[in-house]
């Protein structure tokens, strides 16, 4: 384009749309490739996603209203299968998932639309990067309440082991233990941006955010 396209260029933006034609036009036809090829490289770059250290996820949402839970693994559990086996140090989703409950699970989504890619996507790259990319021991994170429901064979032995494997009391041992409960001197209430029908913080939007905070300050109890 030579040495007067860095001046031709800043002139664009108050060009006439026939004029910008006109001079794209004119280019030869070398140059005019140059610039398509320089255009269709700016398209096929993401306009988002994030990155931290040794972590990077090159996935975006196209709008501010789509929730974010993609499929990470195309190819399946060969992508991450022997890494997740090997992963060293306090994993749960090593210890509990198999290949068959992956592979069982792998296309089914929640109704809000999350996947069971995002869910595991933290505890997939503590084992391909380490223990230094400390996403805790357990490695799973609930994109909506669904999750719970909807994985159940992989979702309610992982929070059964992460709780120690509790065993639940009786009515009547909750009945004989309450009768000698007297005033309690304190008690602690515990939140979330966590609403049923909307995303959890992992896989929210701007909208359902905004949505779980609408509810939150508008919650009442029943009475």
């Amino acid at each position: 384009m030579g040495s007067g396209a860095s001046k031709d260029l800043t002139q664009v933006s108050s060009a006439s749309q026939d004029e910008v034609k006109a001079a794209l036009g004119a280019l030869p036809a070398a140059d005019l490739k140059k610039i398509k090829e320089a255009l269709a490289a700016l398209d096929a770059k993401p306009a988002h996603g994030a990155a931290h250290g040794p972590w990077k996820d090159e996935t975006y949402c196209a709008s501010s209203s789509e929730i974010h839970a993609p499929r990470y693994f195309s190819g399946g559990w060969d992508d991450f299968g022997e890494a997740l086996k090997a992963a060293p140090g306090e994993l749960l989703l090593r210890d509990i998932m198999t290949k068959e409950m992956y592979d069982k699970f792998k296309d089914e989504k929640t109704e809000l639309g999350v996947t069971l890619d995002k869910c595991i996507k933290g505890g997939i790259d503590k084992a391909r990067i380490g223990e230094k990319w400390n996403v805790g021991k357990v490695g799973i994170l609930f994109g909506d309440a669904e999750c719970v429901t909807k994985f159940k064979e992989l979702m309610h032995p992982i929070i059964v082991a992460r709780h120690g494997n509790p065993t639940l009391p009786t009515l009547r041992q909750i009945w004989t233990a309450a009768s000698f409960l007297t005033t309690p001197s304190s008690t602690r209430v515990s939140s979330s941006l966590h609403v049923c029908g909307l995303a959890a913080v992992s896989a929210d939007s701007p909208s359902h955010r905004a949505s779980a905070q609408t509810s939150a300050r508008n919650w009442r109890p029943s009475p």
